[in-house]
């Protein structure tokens, strides 16, 4: 199958990176997904949290494993051509969603997301396992920043509190 998306010189950099940038992929869902988190922020699943302190500015919130209750997250999660970039970059014949994840950052809040490796989340091991960052917004600043090749590396960077 032809994913017009990807190259085979973007899976090479994936597989030789861990990080690359796949253009467009959720360009039709844009509006979906925000829906979703509107909802999502309406009624908020058992792993919700905010994430400041007390007179903190801002709002940090996440949740996660809503695609089951959120149908604007289902459709996304099930898309095609989500499966089929995922499956190329891994290099597998087949691939299984683990989780959803939500973050909403508002504007103006000043507390960072510690730095980590995803992997340890997700209590598996092995190197066929990717996250894809959905940013719904323009960033332009204190955007998402990866280090190459740290899913390489022979100890994960566990993510700290």
């Amino acid at each position: 199958m032809k994913n017009s998306l990807i190259s085979k010189k973007d899976i090479n950099t994936f597989q030789n990176d861990g990080v690359v940038l796949v253009k467009n992929l959720f360009k039709d869902y844009v509006d979906i997904i925000r829906a979703g988190i509107e909802k999502n922020l309406a009624q908020p699943g058992p792993f919700a949290a905010e994430n400041l302190n007390e007179g903190d500015n801002g709002r940090f919130f996440d949740d996660y494993c809503n695609w089951q209750r959120i149908d604007e997250f289902r459709n996304v999660v099930f898309d095609k051509n989500v499966a089929e970039t995922a499956a190329k970059l891994m290099q597998s014949k087949t691939v299984q969603m683990f989780h959803d994840h939500v973050l909403v950052k508002e504007a103006g809040t000043l507390k960072s997301t510690p730095w980590h490796t995803d992997g340890p989340y997700y209590f598996i091991k092995g190197m066929k396992t990717l996250s894809f960052w959905v940013p719904l917004d323009p960033v332009k600043k204190a955007t998402l920043r990866m280090v190459a090749r740290s899913h390489k590396w022979s100890k994960p960077v566990l993510p700290t509190r």
